[in-house]
């Protein structure tokens, strides 16, 4: 048996986290600084960027693949433009890709080499758009998926809930669109709600796909509310669509 994919190296820790949670106990990573402020302090203690490149060099040199990304990722952390350290990083990573058996590990420490050199793949929105899977969830996962894009921020009015009625699916919830969350509460109404939607779980998925808009699914005769429908539109305008890519090998 292979760590062609699992790896004992992590599975290992993967079990200790699942029943101790992700401390390992030393005192000082209990509350340690983020990367980004760590870095900075890491090359003030090595002497400046020029000093940790070297470190890095000689242990890339010998071989020792592990050390050198450290070291080089601390210096690519406290100054991103820095084309050299970013250089000897991809370099390191690019090392330790082709010793890795398991293909995660390569696949992370090749895309990591590929990012330094040549920055992210693409930029902007990903937006799910099969209608297979957004079928496949449940409605109660669907909103919790939702609750996490709330943005309460760019709430535009006071506090407020929201009942939703499915026909299809008899189901219903309320949510509870907050100063800080917009949490989904499933099998029950509130008599406080500013507006009732009543609409089919397809109808609804065509709101989340974007396909539809809510104005053109009660044109159709598939929707409607009741009490004010510009709550509708306060909480849609506070769910944020993050972009699908990110920094991971630079701040």
């Amino acid at each position: 048996m292979r760590g062609y994919y699992g790896t004992l190296n992590h599975n290992a820790k993967a079990v200790y986290q699942g029943y101790f949670g992700w401390w390992d106990g030393v005192p000082a990573t209990f509350n340690a600084h983020p990367l980004e402020a760590k870095a900075s302090r890491f090359i003030k203690a090595v002497g400046g960027e020029e000093a940790a490149i070297v470190i890095g060099q000689e242990a890339f040199e010998e071989g020792d693949y592990r050390w050198a990304a450290e070291v080089l990722n601390y210096a690519v952390f406290a100054n991103p433009q820095n084309q050299v350290a970013r250089d000897w990083l991809a370099a390191s990573y690019e090392q330790m890709g082709f010793q890795a058996e398991s293909g995660a590990w390569r696949d992370f420490y090749l895309t990591g080499a590929q990012e330094l050199r040549n920055g992210l793949a693409d930029a902007g929105a990903v937006r799910t758009r099969s209608r297979e899977f957004v079928e496949g969830v449940p409605t109660i996962e669907l909103f919790n998926a939702l609750a996490v894009r709330y943005a309460p921020e760019k709430l535009s009015r006071e506090p407020f809930e929201l009942n939703f009625q499915f026909t299809d699916i008899e189901e219903e919830f309320v949510i509870d669109v907050g100063n800080a969350t917009a949490f989904p509460r499933p099998g029950v109404q509130s008599d406080d709600a500013v507006a009732t939607l009543t609409l089919s779980r397809d109808a609804f998925n065509d709101l989340i796909l974007q396909t539809r808009s809510f104005r053109e699914i009660a044109a159709a005769g598939e929707a409607s509310i009741e009490g004010d429908p510009t709550a509708l539109l306060a909480w849609f305008s506070a769910l944020e669509t993050p972009d699908f890519w990110f920094n991971v090998v630079e701040p």
